[in-house]
């Protein structure tokens, strides 16, 4: 193309801005992809910038480099570059840097649209990835103390949502999807083996997963752009963190880098659930004793022991959800090697140390479903509480649909809980 031909060339170009990754294509002349964009404390705007030409005399890469789009300085240098690398274009380039940075410094800025609130359709009632532990499209949390099965209990959950594997007996619905499992602190191997002992846990021996898996070592806000790539090309419907402590660069005590890391995770738009550690003996049950970890996820469980209890402790949405147990069955060969793992529903009353964490309400609940109408002494003996202060929370107004009393003073369920 001659350089009179070039010229008369309409400089509006093909653009798109998917996931973080801004595309500017004009036909015949040159493309242009700005990513990485991002705001340093001065406001100063930069981003990484690739220049193809598409010119039949000199096809590829011209340049990659990193680029303050807020400076004229920046442009007017990255201008006489490319004028010595293509001169065919020379006269284009001012306007084609010119439009390219402008236009992706708009696209940065203007971050989600506007939108009518009337015209917005809710989905009828909660809508869930994983019932009833994953808010779809939300920032999920389960925490608890170190070692007791969290990972398996996420591991297990990426494996029901990517094989579609429901518990519809017990409550437990699954929303298909795609699932991206990111490792701050263990290796492909072990999450291979492990998937491959729940597979054998419920007889899908050698069936193959789609899950992915990326082993993760930078702080998640320095990842969100490139995972925000990922997620837009594979589709991700599901994102498992494991765990905040490498998600947050070390820094997991400090609400600064909680808020970071949730607000990193949000950006993305699709379901995520980040797994967290409790601080041992801490009084306030919050992952590492920082508050915002729990503050702005919109679902948060937390866990106890192998026989996992699950207490509900926060929805934005709806209502809290009873606690309940799931039990893990792990069976070893003759050399102790893990062949299988089973999930299995199990009542969280069953085990003494998960009941404790149980309110007394709830307790109460559990033991007059079980065993019917008990006088207030029978009941609090079982619950290993003081009789008065038993009767005094029962008989608070807040529990009057729930608990009531017969002709002979004894405490029997009116309705059973939900969830």
């Amino acid at each position: 193309m001659t350089g009179e031909g070039l010229a008369q060339t309409s400089l509006k170009p093909e653009t798109s801005g998917a996931a973080g990754t801004y595309v500017l294509r004009w036909p015949d002349l040159v493309t242009i992809t700005i990513d990485r964009v991002d705001d340093d404390s001065h406001h100063v705007v930069s981003g990484e910038i690739t220049v193809r030409t598409l010119l039949p005399t000199d096809r590829g890469l011209v340049h990659q480099a990193r680029l303050n789009l807020t400076s004229t300085t920046s442009r007017v240098s990255l201008v006489r570059h490319l004028k010595e690398r293509v001169p065919e274009m020379v006269d284009l380039w001012p306007q084609i840097i010119e439009y390219a940075t402008v236009w992706v410094l708009q696209q940065h800025r203007q971050g989600e649209p506007m939108e009518r609130l009337w015209h917005v359709k809710p989905p009828e009632g909660i809508t869930y990835r994983f019932r009833p532990l994953l808010l779809e499209g939300q920032v999920n949390l389960l925490f608890g103390a170190g070692g007791i099965g969290k990972s398996f209990l996420s591991q297990w959950i990426a494996y029901c949502v990517d094989a579609a594997y429901n518990y519809p007996d017990e409550g437990w619905d699954v929303e298909p999807g795609t699932v991206l499992y990111l490792d701050y602190e263990r290796d492909k191997n072990l999450h291979r083996r492990r998937l491959d002992a729940i597979r054998a846990g419920v007889l899908q021996v050698g069936v193959e997963d789609h899950i992915e898996y990326r082993r993760c070592y930078r702080p998640l806000v320095d990842e969100i752009t490139d995972l925000r790539r990922m997620c837009y090309e594979a589709k991700v419907d599901l994102l498992i963190v494991d765990s905040a402590g490498g998600a947050a660069g070390g820094e997991a005590e400090s609400n600064e880098m909680a808020i970071k890391t949730i607000m990193a995770l949000r950006s993305l738009g699709i379901t995520a659930l980040i797994i967290a550690h409790e601080p041992k003996n801490a009084e306030n049950k919050t992952p590492f004793g920082a508050s915002y970890w729990t503050n702005l996820p919109s679902s948060v469980w937390r866990s106890n022991e192998v026989t996992l209890g699950l207490y509900h402790h926060k929805v934005n949405d709806g209502r809290l959800l009873k606690p309940f147990g799931y039990k893990l069955t792990f069976v070893n060969d003759a050399e102790d090697k893990l062949q299988s793992v089973r999930f299995e529903h199990s009542s969280i009353m069953d085990s003494s140390v998960l009941a404790e964490s149980v309110s007394t309400v709830e307790r109460a609940a559990e033991v007059l479903k079980k065993h019917g109408a008990m006088s207030n002494k029978a009941l609090a003996e079982e619950l290993n509480v003081k009789a008065d202060s038993l009767r005094m929370k029962l008989n608070q107004p807040r529990w009057k649909r729930r608990f009531g009393k017969d002709g002979m003073d004894n405490w029997h369920l009116l309705d059973t809980v939900h969830g």
